[in-house]
């Protein structure tokens, strides 16, 4: 009977250290619109920090801009 060797797969679990840290982005409310971030709503003219992938569907849907560092 000859020997098999059998490997275990590494764990599935993500340390902290190891979370890539998330992109945030400056964004302001624009037009008619309103957005609703962390159970906050942000209306016209208002300015908030967000997460990239946020910013990027709100930017998609015209319901915000980005914010540049110049201004």
């Amino acid at each position: 009977m000859a020997a098999r060797v059998i490997k275990r797969a590494p764990t599935n679990v993500i340390l902290e250290e190891q979370l890539m840290r998330e992109k945030k982005v400056k964004v302001k409310v624009i037009d008619r619109w309103s957005v609703v971030h962390d159970g906050k709503r942000h209306v016209k003219g208002d300015e908030l920090t967000v997460p990239e992938d946020v910013a990027d569907e709100w930017e998609r849907n015209h319901w915000v801009e980005r914010v540049s560092s110049k201004s």
